[in-house]
């Protein structure tokens, strides 16, 4: 499985992966949650930064820190 969106730096090295989900009343929590159960089933490895865009929000998931601001 790859993410929607896969974001490159210049080098072509990924640094955000973003995944888009038609989903409303969601919370950072629930991004977190996500992303550590893509990456756990090896969905793909999340470069730097993971980032789920949902209905009504956005969030943006630091993956070294699993901070979620």
């Amino acid at each position: 499985m790859r993410p929607d969106i896969l974001v490159s730096d210049v080098n072509g090295g990924a640094i955000l992966a973003v995944e888009v989900k038609a989903r409303r009343g969601v919370d950072s929590k629930w991004a977190q949650h996500l992303r550590r159960n893509l990456s756990a089933h090896g969905a793909f490895v999340a470069p730097e930064y993971f980032m789920v865009v949902t209905t009504d929000e956005a969030f943006l998931v630091d993956v070294a820190t699993e901070h979620c601001p």
